[in-house]
């Protein structure tokens, strides 16, 4: 079976990371995302998205290509992201992070391949990794904050997760995961 690993958590927990670590070391491919938001600087076609108009975006939903996305309303205007079914293959294992309604859609259209993880820690250290990264912004900060508290406010994780693992230490946090998911 070729499994399809969804990471979910809030920003600034590593969930990118946790990603990268999967890839490098176990071969778990990048399911790449398309995205209306603008190209950074340091982005190009392709690397981290696949990026197109808003207007190429609401197409392709409309002829049903995604297999889950999501609309962020920022003051820019609305950024969608999202995954297309065409770029999941059957022979291939996959990792992705998600917000927990993609994780949803994901189980929905593929219930057998699907591995969950919820990846936590605590605001104050989620807060020194994202200033970490530099071009720290208290604006965004706050807003994600905001949008984290949203989606994930009331969520019952004991039920939705397959595993569910506080990311404190990353050797620590990546040693759980593989355990738990049984890749060793």
């Amino acid at each position: 079976m070729n499994d399809i690993i969804v990471i979910v958590g809030f920003s600034g927990v590593g969930k990118d990371s946790v990603a990268n670590f999967l890839h490098k070391n176990y071969g778990y491919n990048f399911i790449q995302s398309v995205t209306s938001r603008p190209m950074r600087g340091y982005e190009s076609e392709g690397d981290p998205y696949k990026f197109v108009t808003g207007v190429q975006f609401e197409q392709m939903d409309r002829e049903d290509k995604f297999v889950e996305y999501r609309a962020y309303y920022t003051e820019f205007g609305v950024w969608y992201y999202g995954v297309l079914k065409s770029d999941v293959l059957d022979n291939e294992k996959y990792v992705v992070v998600l917000d927990y309604e993609g994780y949803s859609d994901f189980k929905k259209v593929y219930p057998d391949r699907v591995k969950s993880v919820w990846l936590y820690a605590d605001d104050e250290t989620r807060k020194e990794r994202a200033i970490k990264r530099g071009s720290f912004d208290i604006n965004e900060w706050n807003r994600r904050l905001a949008d984290d508290k949203a989606r994930f406010g009331d969520l019952d994780l004991v039920n939705k997760f397959d595993v569910i693992v506080k990311n404190y230490d990353f050797e620590e946090a990546t040693t759980s995961i593989i355990n738990q998911l049984g890749l060793i």
